[in-house]
């Protein structure tokens, strides 16, 4: 889970951007990244799925971007609800 990009890259973002903020004429914040894991989350229900066959294999962002921590804290927090 690397989105937005334009965020978490750092050759992408060089400091421009934060989270939450407008980033690349979108803004995202923990309603935006939970729309774009909802996506998952619909396949996962769909085809009855357990939630503990579904992984987050690795997320992150460079550690000099802002709002890092906040970003971290709603992925955590959105992983967690969905189990």
């Amino acid at each position: 889970m690397y989105e937005p990009y334009e965020y978490t890259n750092h050759r992408h973002n060089q400091g421009q951007y934060a989270y939450p903020g407008a980033i690349a004429e979108k803004y995202w914040d923990r309603a935006a990244l939970e729309a774009y894991i909802q996506a998952a989350n619909d396949f996962q229900r769909r085809h009855k799925i357990l939630s503990n066959r579904i992984l987050v294999g690795e997320f992150g962002c460079h550690r000099t971007q802002k709002g890092l921590s906040q970003y971290f804290a709603d992925l955590i927090a959105i992983f967690t609800a969905n189990n």
